[in-house]
């Protein structure tokens, strides 16, 4: 199910099923739209030669936390209706985003810091928070939708009309910039908290973000979205994008993630460091 909180909008005169009007003129009004969590964690087990090989049952897993969208009433609004097809209907409302989905604004690096309880907040996958692009809608409908006799579950799907689509940073992690407490502790994971600490940082860190090897200052990236929805029993989503932006690599590796779930890459031998964990306070990137 769906929840809805109003942050500056109650009904009006206290009445059930009055329209929502603004407790206090003048002031920002937000609509979050709160999800069941998104994404489940399963322990990874390794897969011996010629396979297939037995999985023990059952695997480690650990839930994320409950997902929300935070929208913000544009200040000429009076009023919303109190209906679910008012509630649902989000395409007059502001994307609610942390400052880091802006860019440095004045001269300035925004920091990466946690959603606030007014802000986006996808933690898609596990102890990962995403937050997608401010041109980018959500598009679902607002009524029960019959397919062959069967109501379809409901869903609400990423959209742009930009040709290039839309795009995703990793916005927080519990593991920036180092690991934090409470994470899973599996022997074999298919995202350990460095890997999250390295697509935060590659994705959304404007303040210490340079190429090991010539110093040079690089821009953290998006990521391209192919798809990604989110619903009342879950989300699915594929994004690809390369694990170094474009300015640092010469030979960039491809990253997909597909249905929640990263494959960073990795190859026989080690796992390259792209986001150096020398120096939390300046990190940097390292050529592969």
């Amino acid at each position: 199910m769906l929840g809805f909180r109003f942050f500056n909008l109650a009904p009006s005169g206290g009445k059930v099923g009055a329209p929502l009007v603004r407790v206090a003129a003048g002031r920002p009004a937000y609509v979050v739209v709160d999800l069941a969590p998104q994404h489940i964690f399963e322990q990874a087990e390794a897969e011996a030669e010629p396979g297939p090989t037995p999985v023990p049952v059952p695997l480690g897993h650990r839930m994320a936390q409950p997902s929300r969208l935070a929208f913000r009433v544009p200040d000429g609004v009076t009023q919303v209706p109190f209906t679910l097809d008012a509630l649902l209907d989000w395409s007059a409302w502001t994307p609610s985003l942390v400052p880091v989905m802006y860019g440095p604004g004045g001269g300035q690096a925004p920091p990466i810091r946690e959603p606030g309880i007014t802000e986006t907040y996808l933690e898609l996958p596990y102890r990962l928070i995403l937050e997608p692009d401010p041109q980018s809608a959500w598009a679902h409908a607002v009524t029960a939708q019959d397919v062959a006799g069967r109501t379809e579950l409901w869903h609400s799907r990423l959209a742009s009309s930009s040709p290039d689509g839309s795009t995703v940073r990793a916005v927080w992690s519990p593991d920036w910039p180092q690991q934090g407490v409470g994470g899973a502790s599996f022997p074999l994971q298919p995202m350990s908290a460095d890997d999250r600490r390295q697509i935060v940082g590659l994705t959304s860190d404007f303040t210490g973000l340079s190429d090991r090897a010539t110093g040079k200052r690089l821009e953290p990236v998006p990521v391209p979205v192919e798809r990604l929805l989110v619903s009342v029993a879950g989300s699915q989503y594929t994004a690809s994008s390369t694990t170094l932006p474009p300015s640092a690599a010469t030979a960039a590796r491809p990253m997909t993630w597909s249905t929640g779930n990263t494959s960073p890459p990795r190859d026989a031998t080690n796992t390259p460091n792209l986001y150096a964990p020398a120096s939390f306070s300046r990190p940097s990137i390292a050529r592969t």
